[in-house]
């Protein structure tokens, strides 16, 4: 396999990647390249049984949102409210875990049911561009 094949569909290419971090850029690129976020969804879904919690959190209702954006695509948006809602209630926005490369909101679920919980707090969860998808600084 040649390691700029990976690289050959992205706007990121592998020369733009400092040295250092190559080898971990190609690993998370043939990752990537049969990653389908959709196929992930309904898998993940499936398979609940095996990831226990999944779409039964105790503590928040989930409510999806999706945010016009200046180039006229839709930024899809997760609102985590506690069940109970107080007043006054701090609010996080959660930047899901992934170098800004991979990654989605909805695998950060169980912390998000643990912070309403203990604190009642609102959290927001944008599934933003990731990076090999549109570079600095559109991503």
């Amino acid at each position: 396999m040649n390691i700029m094949s990976i690289f050959k569909n992205y706007k990121v290419k592998y020369s733009m990647i400092d040295p250092k971090m190559r080898w971990d850029a190609f690993k998370g690129r043939l990752f990537q390249q049969n990653f389908n976020k959709e196929l992930f969804i309904e898998h993940y879904k499936k398979e609940k049984k095996n990831f226990p919690g999944f779409d039964e959190w105790k503590n928040i209702d989930i409510e999806e949102i999706f945010i016009n954006r200046k180039d006229n695509s839709k930024l899809r948006t997760l609102i985590a409210r506690p069940k109970v809602l107080k007043e006054n209630v701090p609010a996080v926005l959660w930047l899901h875990g992934g170098g800004y490369a991979t990654g989605m909101p909805d695998k950060a679920m169980f912390y998000i049911d643990a912070f309403a919980k203990e604190s009642s707090c609102i959290s927001i969860l944008p599934e933003y561009t990731l990076s090999v998808e549109k570079p600095y600084p559109a991503a």
